[in-house]
């Protein structure tokens, strides 16, 4: 069954233009090829995915048991209700972190360290390394993904790229206290009943602060 759930055959084709040629196969593989019309490409094995058709089993499952069909409405809109604010940043980081593993990294990378220079480039790598925080609630995956950009900025700009990595690792340390994953755990931990993205606001607050210290730091700490 392993071969069925991953066959990208027969499947619907749609061409994006420059962003890529996008099909989704009879298993409901979903991918993206060319991307940027950089030879690189990604996809999502959908029903391959082990959690994914486990929980839709364990949830139907669960409104039969206990009867709650007719409950689905309200919970749709409550569901709707606290997370709607979220929905959009999350989408764009997850596009994002993916086109950077899928090898989009490098290529975008060349023009922006070319426009940016050396000043400009120390200055955004802690938000780079929030970015990769804010999405994965983890400052070695931030790092993981982002690392190898801040190497070839290191090189094309003649920096020394143990000094980026640092900077971006500041930023990425900075990152988890506006991650939506966090935020939900500690609610969690201390049973505290309020919206996700009231919380959001109030951390991203002190990351803006702290972010700014990072950028003053990572100036003084790459060029002195």
């Amino acid at each position: 069954i392993k071969d069925e759930l991953r066959s990208r055959h027969p499947r619907a084709t749609i061409r994006l233009g420059s962003f890529g040629e996008f099909y989704c196969s009879s298993a409901v593989v979903v991918a993206l090829e060319d991307i940027f019309r950089a030879g690189v490409s990604t996809s999502f094995e959908v029903l391959y995915v082990p959690g994914l058709c486990p929980f839709f089993v364990v949830a139907v499952l669960t409104l039969v048991i206990f009867d709650a069909g007719h409950k689905i409405p309200d919970l749709l809109h409550i569901t709707w209700q606290r997370t709607s604010a979220v929905i959009i940043p999350i989408t764009a980081a997850l596009i994002f972190a993916q086109l950077m593993r899928a090898g989009v990294s490098a290529k975008i990378a060349r023009p922006l360290v070319t426009a940016l220079g050396r000043y400009g480039w120390t200055i955004v790598t802690p938000i780079f390394g929030a970015l990769g925080s804010f999405f994965s609630g983890s400052t070695t995956v931030s790092n993981l993904t982002f690392g190898s950009i801040h190497i070839l900025a290191a090189d094309r700009l003649n920096l020394n790229p143990k000094k980026l990595l640092a900077v971006q690792t500041a930023g990425a340390t900075l990152g988890n206290c506006i991650c939506l994953q966090n935020i939900i755990s500690a609610k969690t931990v201390v049973g505290l009943d309020t919206l996700e993205s009231v919380i959001i606001a109030k951390t991203a607050k002190a990351a803006l602060v702290f972010t700014a210290i990072a950028w003053v730091w990572g100036i003084i700490y790459v060029f002195i």
